[in-house]
C-alpha cells in the first residue's frame, strides 16, 4: 500500500507478490516513496537496475525509497 510519495505515481500493480509502479517528477527532484509491505524486500529495482539505496523500517513494516526523478516515468519493482 502506497503511504506517501514525493512525485506522481502513475501506474501501480501488485501481482504474485511483485509490486511494480511508475513515478514521475520535475527534472532534478529527488523522489521519495514510503510503502507498507508485508515483509522486508529482498531487492529493489529502479529502471531495471538493482539499487541498495533504500531503508526498511521493521517497526512500521515500511519501505522508504529515494531516487532521482524526471518527467518521464521511472519504473520501480519490488519482487
Amino acid at each position: 500500500m502506497l503511504l506517501a510519495a514525493a512525485g506522481r505515481v502513475e501506474q501501480w500493480s501488485v501481482a504474485q507478490g511483485n509490486l511494480e509502479y511508475t513515478i514521475s517528477s520535475p527534472e532534478g527532484v529527488r523522489t521519495s516513496t514510503r510503502i507498507l509491505l508485508d515483509k522486508a524486500p529482498q531487492s529493489v529495482w529502479v529502471d531495471g537496475k538493482a539499487v541498495e539505496d533504500y531503508q526498511w523500517d521493521g517497526a512500521s513494516s515500511t519501505l522508504v525509497l529515494r531516487h532521482a526523478g524526471r518527467p518521464d516515468p521511472v519504473s520501480v519493482r519490488v519482487p
